[in-house]
């Protein structure tokens, strides 16, 4: 298994533009093989509204049924809702 603990970002770009308030900021995570293929079921970190440049999540995921883990790649991709 691979265990992830997702803790904060910062400095990240404001896509609501200015004025439009503040980034409410997420992550979007998979795990791919050596192919670039997508292992199981792609997860989300909660929604940090209002959560700006420097959000903080402290959350942590586990990534189950993984035959050798340190062969596999985690993508994480930040989104804002």
């Amino acid at each position: 298994k691979m265990a992830v603990l997702l803790k904060s970002a910062s400095n990240l770009a404001d896509k609501d533009g200015l004025g439009s308030g503040s980034s409410d900021s997420y992550v979007r995570m998979r795990v791919v093989d050596m192919d670039g293929n997508t292992i199981g079921v792609p997860v989300e970190s909660h929604v940090v509204w209002d959560g700006g440049a420097n959000p903080i999540w402290n959350e942590q995921f586990e990534f189950e049924d993984l035959e050798k883990p340190a062969s596999y790649t985690l993508k994480l991709t930040v989104l804002d809702k």
